[in-house]
């Protein structure tokens, strides 16, 4: 399994110094470190996950975000739903929701933001800096909890100010 942090660290209850650095910088949290121990304790049970790999999460209201490579999502996410549930439950989470990297910010916004309908990303060139506009169905408005939030968690995505509108 790759995770953000070493084979050494994932197996013991210490963190090398490299890691140690890369916790300290910010680089990663205690959540990846939390989630990569798990994942390596369920790869017994579970030997797809041997042969998965996560990039980072992110935690998000009540929610954790984990960021897998293009094709892994099937890997955490089990038949059934089965292993994302166990993640979950070994982790203290309520809800887990693992999504796909990509470079294209509307495909990354829509998985995301699923089930709810995206109608758009702009993006506004505002003299030196550019702004996205994630463009939402009205109807959806109840399944938006806290866009503010929202507009924080798409720009440390994207690496730039967003907007949330409803249409």
């Amino acid at each position: 399994m790759k995770a953000p942090i070493c084979r050494v660290c994932v197996t013991s209850d210490i963190l090398c110094t490299g890691c140690e650095d890369k916790l300290k910088q910010g680089n990663i949290s205690q959540v990846d470190i939390d989630l990569a121990r798990t994942l390596s304790k369920l790869a017994v049970q579970h030997p797809i996950l041997e042969h998965s790999e996560f990039k980072s999460t992110i935690s998000f209201k009540e929610m954790l975000l984990v960021l897998v490579p293009k094709g892994m999502a099937g890997n955490f996410i089990g038949r059934k739903g089965t292993l994302i549930k166990e993640i979950s439950d070994t982790l203290g989470q309520r809800r887990i929701k693992v999504v796909e990297e990509t470079n294209n910010p509307k495909e990354l916004v829509q998985r995301i933001l699923y089930p709810a309908q995206l109608l758009g990303v702009n993006v506004v060139y505002s003299g030196k800096k550019q702004i996205f506009k994630v463009r939402i169905s009205r109807a959806d408005r109840q399944r938006i909890h806290e866009k503010e939030s929202l507009e924080k968690l798409f720009e440390k995505l994207l690496g730039s100010e967003t907007n949330i509108i409803f249409e």
